[in-house]
C-alpha cells in the first residue's frame, strides 16, 4: 500500500489515571509517504506511526504543572509508558477535505491513557492493489441460497481505508457480480447484496489465517447472510507498479 499525505494539527494528551497528572504536547506536521503493508485497521497503523516515527521511543518531556509557581519546571521523563496496551480506538471527528481524528489508547496496567488529535490533509492518498483467489461464497437471501465459486479477481483502490474488511468485501462482491454475467441469476444480486438490503446495516466480520480469509456479513435478523472464504494477498513492488498507475503521486 502506498500512502502520501500530511499528518497535521498533532496534539497529544497523556493522562496518568492513578493521579491528576496530565501532559499535553503539540507537534509539527509529519509527512507520511512510502510503501507500507496493508493494515487491518487504521487505528493500529496510526498508533504504531505515532509511537515509532512521529514520537519515537525515548522521547522525554518537561512540563510545568505547579499551580503555585509557574516558573517551576518538573522533568516527567519518558513520554511512552513501557508495557502492553489495549487495542487503540479511532474516531472520525469530521468529514471533508481535511479529516480530523481522535486516537485513544490505554495501557493494560490502566495507569496511562493517551489521546491523540490529528488531521489528515486534503491531499491524502492511499493506493492499494489486492489479489483474491479461490473465492467460495454462500449467500442467503431470505428463503433463497446462492452459491458461487470463482478463481478470483484483482482490484485497486484509492483511499486510506479505516478497516480492511470493507475493501475486501467490495472486492468479493464485485467478483460475485462478474461471475453472474451471462447466467440466469444476472442482476439478481447487486454487488453481492439483494436490492432490498441496506448495505449500511450489514454487520461484517473478518478472520485471517496467513493468506486464508473468512469473511461474513449479515443483517441483525439474519434475513440476509453472506459467508465467503478466499485466499488474499497484496500486490507490492513491481507487481503493484504493473497493475496500478501511481504516476500522479
Amino acid at each position: 500500500m502506498r500512502i502520501v499525505c500530511t499528518v497535521k494539527n498533532i496534539r497529544i494528551m497523556r493522562t496518568r489515571n492513578l493521579g491528576s497528572m496530565d501532559s499535553e504536547v503539540i507537534f509539527s506536521d509529519y509527512e507520511l509517504a512510502g510503501e507500507f503493508p496493508a493494515y487491518d485497521r487504521l487505528a493500529d497503523f496510526m498508533w504504531r506511526l505515532f509511537k515509532e516515527k512521529i514520537i519515537p521511543e525515548g522521547f522525554e518531556i518537561e512540563d510545568n504543572d505547579d499551580e503555585i509557581d509557574k516558573t517551576v519546571t518538573r522533568i516527567q521523563g519518558r513520554f511512552w509508558e513501557d508495557g502492553d496496551f489495549y487495542p487503540p480506538t479511532l474516531a472520525l471527528l469530521n468529514h471533508g477535505n481535511a479529516a480530523k481524528y481522535l486516537l485513544c489508547c490505554t495501557s493494560k496496567s490502566l495507569a496511562t491513557t493517551y489521546q491523540i488529535w490529528f488531521t489528515l490533509d486534503k491531499k491524502r492518498v492511499g493506493l492499494y492493489a489486492f489479489d483474491m483467489k479461490n473465492l467460495h461464497a454462500v449467500i442467503t437471501d431470505k428463503d433463497k441460497t446462492y452459491t458461487f465459486d470463482d478463481e478470483g479477481n484483482k482490484a485497486e483502490g484509492f483511499e486510506i481505508f479505516e478497516n480492511i474488511t470493507r475493501p475486501l468485501w467490495e472486492l468479493a462482491a464485485n467478483t460475485i457480480m462478474f461471475a453472474q454475467d451471462g447466467t440466469e441469476d444476472e442482476g439478481t444480486l447487486d454487488f453481492a447484496n439483494p436490492r432490498w438490503v441496506d448495505a449500511s446495516n450489514i454487520l461484517t466480520s473478518l478472520s485471517r489465517d496467513g493468506n486464508k480469509c473468512h469473511l461474513t456479513g449479515r443483517l441483525p435478523d439474519n434475513s440476509y447472510h453472506a459467508d465467503m472464504t478466499f485466499e488474499f494477498r497484496e500486490l507490492l513492488g513491481d507487481e503493484f507498479d504493473e497493475f496500478v498507475d501511481a504516476s500522479g503521486l
